[in-house]
Parts: C-alpha cells; structure tokens; sequence
C-alpha cells in the first residue's frame, strides 16, 4: 500500500509534537525565574545560607495576589492563581526584580537605607488605593519604615514597631486591618490579635488570644476566648510569615504550610480542621506537575483525549479514501477487482444455465414431480391473479406469447431455440392448474 510522502510527513509531525510535549511538561528548564520559585518550594526553607523564609511579603491587593521575596523580586499573580479547593499556590508568572517592577520604591534612598534592616512587610488595603508596608523594629534601628503606594507610585514614610517581643504581621482583603502572631511568654503556645490603622499609627483593637489543639490527635485547632487557656497542648508553630484569602488563614512556618478556616477566630472555641501542606505541594512552579493535577484536570483531559480519538479516526478514513484512489494503486489492483467482477458474472450466468437446464428436465418428469416446483415457479397468490384475470378464458391466458411477457419468463431467460414452444407451453399449463 502507498501513501504520498507530505501525508506520511504529516503524521509524524503528530507524533512527534506529542512526545515532544510530554517531555516538555516533565523537564524543569533550569533558569533563574525557575530557580526562584523553587527556592520557594524548598521543603526545607533556606534563604542565603540562614534557615529562614525566602519571603518578604505576601498577601491581596485589589486585583492581584502578591508575593515578594526577600531578595527583592516580585510575583504579580492572578487572584485565581490560588486554588483554595486544593490548596495550591500557582506561581505562573515570572518574577520581575523590584527594580524593574517598582522602581521608584527600589531607587529611593529611604528603602536603601532600610533594606538590610527589614522586620516586617505585608499589604493594606485602605479605602483609596493598595500598599505595601515595610516596618522596622526599633531595638534593631533608629530608622523609621516605608510605605509604598502600589497604584500611584509614590513612596511615603511608614511605621516603626516599639514592642517587646517579635511579632509576625498577616495581612487580610479587609480594609485597614491584619492579625498578627506572636508566642506567648507565659506557655510558648501561638497567640493571635488584630491590628488597624488610624490615621498615621497602627494600632491593636483586639487583644491576643491563644492558639490551642482541639483534640489529643493534633486534628483540629480552637482559638480560645481572651484570658482563657488550652485544654489540650497549645500550638507552637514557628510561623514566619503568612496572609489571609478565601477566609482561610495561609500560615507558612519553617518546613509547612499550616491551613485552617478564618472561622476559628470569627468564633471562639471552635474547633477546625487542620490542613498542612509541605512547600513543594503548596507552591507549584511553572513546567512542574503537582500530584492534584490530574485530578483536578480530570474533565479537560477526557475531552482532549476524546478529541484525539476523533480527529484520528478521520485521519484514517482519508488515508484509506486517497489509496484508493491513488493511480499506483488503481494500476496495481485494479486487474484484480476487475476480475472480480467478471468472476461473479460468470458464476450468476452459470447458476442461470443451471435453472434452464432443471426446466428442460421437466418436460420429461411425471406432473407429480413438477407440482414439487410449484412454489419456486406460481405458488404466489398475487401472480395467479395477475396470470388469471376473470375476464378473460383460462386457455388464452395460458400461451407462451402471455407467459414470457410476466414474472416466470423474466426470471428464467430460456433459450427458444432448445426448448419445444408447445410443449413449454402445455406442461406449464398444468402447473398453472
């Protein structure tokens, strides 16, 4: 079978465009944005040597999910980038180095003399535009933080923490207000408290509550009431830095990120569920497949595989159609079909001979014999009619001229010139009777 060259051509490009995606999908193509993010999906986070966090900030803004390492490089992500259903941080953007993306934040000379003293970063939501905050601790500087107006480009000066003890600031999508987690002093167990600006200063308007289990098997967490202790063990979890999305807290310690409903500090005492997710399942990069991903794409798939099949199948059937079609293959097997055909005219000339010959044979068998053919040749109740019209006498019905013109006739061409017309036309007579 022969095939013209461009269609053979055609579907190996197929063929090989598939394995070259596959490959693509599976290959990590080590470059410095991909480095980046993998840094961050670090199971065991380390930042320059220091087993600390490889962020600075992260959190909403009023269209976007950002996130800013501590090596001044900036995700702009989509909202829908984090995938609450599964607990997935899609990082499917390249990171812009701040210089590039904020410029004006990165050259002014307030963020350069602070940037090597930085204690906290996260987002706020106000009324009239989005920012980013830069604080210091005033037992590390004198000098005072930043704020960075992220829709107008301007630089502001910001807010300097006078506390005792560190504290880990969370930012929120509501207007003007953040938690923030610290360990307590009494227990070492996480407490947490929420802070709102007013005018220029930053201030706490609930205070801490403790951060406990919920169960003996370490399930579930309650944030308790105010003064109120843990019945179970209290949380110590490292926590370094973290943001709140879809009503979720996302807090990011030094090895996990711990997930739980926002509901567990809505409503005191309420246990919820605990989801922890190493770095690696949490952050996925950009050419890696997260274990969810089939999973989760499980529709797409079935209709791209469908699609496939498909589009295959008509393929084929327009290969099939051109060989057929193609002149080599005319030229080489259309002999061959052709004697088919004959073939088979042959053997239906044959097979009509054959029934001429049986109807010679009759004239010499016993009418007894012939009633056996009748129903091959008039036991049809229609023809009889047909045959027989009331009008007209059974003997002139009953000629040769009649009979070859109707159904016996037409399906038996007999030869005239070897059967005798009179005794054709008296033995049939009889089989008519």
């Amino acid at each position: 079978m022969l095939i013209e060259l461009d269609t053979i051509h055609f579907v190996w490009w197929i063929y090989l465009w598939s394995i070259l995606s596959i490959d693509f999908i599976n290959t990590i193509n080590e470059t410095e944005s991909n480095q980046i993010c993998h840094s961050l999906a670090n199971d065991e986070v380390e930042a320059q040597g220091s087993n600390e966090l490889n962020i600075l900030a992260v959190g909403l803004t009023r269209k976007h999910l950002l996130l800013i390492t501590k090596d001044f490089h900036v995700y702009e992500l989509a909202k829908g980038s984090l995938d609450s259903s599964i607990n997935r941080l899609y990082l499917n953007a390249k990171p812009t180095p701040m210089s590039v993306k904020y410029p004006t934040l990165f050259e002014s000379s307030r963020f350069n003399t602070i940037k090597t003293q930085l204690f906290n970063g996260f987002f706020i939501i106000d009324k009239t535009t989005d920012w980013l905050c830069i604080t210091t601790w005033d037992k590390k500087t004198d000098e005072g933080g930043i704020k960075y107006d992220l829709i107008n480009d301007k630089v502001q000066s910001g807010y300097r923490f006078v506390g005792d003890q560190e504290e880990v600031l969370i930012s929120t999508k509501e207007s003007c207000m953040f938690y923030s987690l610290r360990h307590s002093q009494k227990n070492n167990g996480l407490e947490i408290a929420i802070y709102k600006c007013q005018g220029n200063k930053i201030k706490m308007t609930h205070p801490f509550r403790l951060i406990c289990y919920g169960d003996k098997q370490k399930m579930t967490i309650i944030i308790k009431n105010y003064n109120e202790i843990c019945k179970n063990d209290a949380i110590e979890w490292p926590i370094l830095n973290g943001f709140v999305a879809d009503d979720r807290f996302y807090l990011l310690d030094k090895t996990d990120v711990q997930i739980f409903s926002e509901d567990a500090y809505k409503k005191a005492n309420k246990p919820v569920s605990i989801d922890k997710r190493k770095y690696s399942s949490f952050f996925v990069c950009p050419g890696s497949i997260s274990e969810s991903f089939f999973a989760k794409n499980r529709s797409f798939l079935i209709i791209m595989m469908i699609i496939l099949f498909i589009l295959s199948f008509i393929l084929c059937c327009i290969l099939m159609i051109r060989v057929e079609n193609h002149p080599i293959f005319r030229r080489h097997f259309g002999k061959t079909m052709r004697s088919v055909f004959r073939f088979r005219k042959r053997t239906a000339d044959l097979t009509i001979d054959e029934d001429i010959s049986k109807t010679e044979a009759t004239s010499n068998t016993p009418t007894s014999l012939l009633l056996d053919h009748r129903p091959k040749l008039i036991f049809n109740p229609f023809n009889r009619i047909k045959f027989l019209p009331t009008t007209r006498s059974l003997k002139f019905d009953c000629r040769p001229k009649i009979l070859s013109k109707h159904h016996i006739v037409s399906k038996i061409k007999i030869n005239r010139t070897k059967i005798n017309k009179k005794l054709y036309s008296k033995r049939y007579l009889k089989i008519l009777l």
